[in-house]
Order: C-alpha cells, then structure tokens, then sequence
C-alpha cells in the first residue's frame, strides 16, 4: 500500500476515533436531543456523518467545532437555521 493511502486511513481512523470519543459527552448528548426534536427517525446515523463532513455554512467540521467553547451552541444554531431555511 502506498504512503499516501495509509496516511489517510489512519487520518479516518483518528477522526472516527473523535466521533467514538464524543458519543460520550453531555454536548453529543445535548446535539441528539436537539436534532431528534427536529427531524424523525433514527438520526444518529445522519448526525455522525454530518459531523465527520466539512460545512460550508459553519466552515469547519462540525466535531471540530463540537469540541470547542459553545460550540455544539453553534452547531444547534446552524442546524435550526437550515431547518428554517434561514441562513446567517
């Protein structure tokens, strides 16, 4: 395998490593609450992939971003307002 292959496997690793990490936290617990109040259905699987993937309206990735001070606020925020069809 090429050096560059396995540096993006292990890149995907370490974020899906992040993703596991954060199921754990009050703020993910808090974000699931919040989209299940929005949408129906099982959402957790959209809400991982939605964190694992970069946001042009947020303009990071969102576990990124769930991470840092009032961050999952932030996502919570961004998440109604493309419910609402609003933008920033």
């Amino acid at each position: 395998m090429k050096s560059d292959m396995v540096a993006i496997l292990a890149r995907k690793r370490a974020e899906l490593d992040e993703l596991e990490r954060s199921t754990t936290t009050p703020g993910y617990q808090r974000l699931l609450q919040e989209i299940q109040e929005l949408f129906s259905g099982d959402v957790e699987p959209w809400l991982a992939d939605w964190l694992m993937r970069p946001s042009l309206g947020l303009g990071a990735v969102p576990l990124v971003i769930a991470a840092q001070p009032n961050g999952v606020e932030e996502l919570i925020d961004q998440l109604q307002r493309v419910v609402s069809g609003t933008t920033r």
